[in-house]
């Protein structure tokens, strides 16, 4: 779905959920994923953005990528998406990436 703009990210047990913050945007105000149907994180970057160019790609299980460009907590926040799922859905596990590339988690 390209870029997101600015806003918030909010993870719950079951969904994540984006609350787009610029007012008069052409996108839709609210993103919701179901955290069953997230098949992958991975980790990016833009050189261009603020906090260091941390990015990050949700893919789900349909295929749909979703681009969250600019995170703040990045890797706190892939962790946490790991976390939920595991915790919340049984046999469910989200591909945690680096730049496209499989990553070792600790």
């Amino acid at each position: 779905r390209g870029g997101v703009d600015m806003g918030l990210l909010y993870v719950t047990t079951n969904f994540v959920c984006f609350e787009n913050q610029v007012r008069f945007s052409k996108k839709e105000s609210r993103t919701v994923l179901q955290i069953s149907h997230i098949r992958s994180v991975n980790r990016t970057k833009y050189s261009f953005l603020p906090t260091k160019g941390h990015s990050l790609e949700i893919t789900t299980i349909e295929g749909e990528v979703f681009r969250f460009k600019g995170v703040i907590k990045r890797d706190e926040l892939v962790a946490l998406l790991i976390s939920v799922a595991e915790k919340s859905i049984p046999r469910h596990s989200i591909i945690a990436l680096n730049n496209g590339e499989p990553e070792q988690l600790a």
